[in-house]
C-alpha cells in the first residue's frame, strides 16, 4: 500500500493516413490514486482525479507515441485490483 506503479501505453497509427486529434482516456480504478502523467509526441495530459485524458494533435502513419502514467497503489495487502483497457479515439 502506498507504492507508486507505472503504466506504459503505446499508441500506434497503423492506418493508411495520418491520425488527427487522438484522445486516449484511462479511468484508473479506485484502488489506485493518480500521481503523474508524461508522454512522447507532444501530447497533453489532463483530467481530474483518476479520470485521465491524453490528447495528441497528430500521429503520422506508422509512427508511435508513448504514454506513462504513475498512480499510487492504495489497495491493502491481500486485496486485488483490476485495470482494463483504455479507450482510444480519432476525432
Amino acid at each position: 500500500m502506498g507504492s507508486d506503479i507505472n503504466y506504459t501505453l503505446t499508441v500506434t497509427n497503423n492506418g493508411i493516413g495520418p491520425a488527427q486529434t487522438i484522445v486516449v482516456t484511462d479511468n484508473l480504478p479506485s484502488s489506485l490514486t493518480f500521481v503523474s502523467c508524461n508522454s512522447t509526441g507532444a501530447a497533453a495530459c489532463s483530467g481530474t482525479g483518476n479520470n485521465r485524458t491524453v490528447s495528441f494533435s497528430y500521429l503520422a502513419v506508422g509512427s508511435s507515441a508513448t504514454i506513462m502514467l504513475w498512480p499510487r497503489l492504495t489497495a491493502r495487502v491481500g486485496e486485488h485490483f483490476k485495470h482494463g483497457v483504455c479507450q482510444l479515439g480519432d476525432r
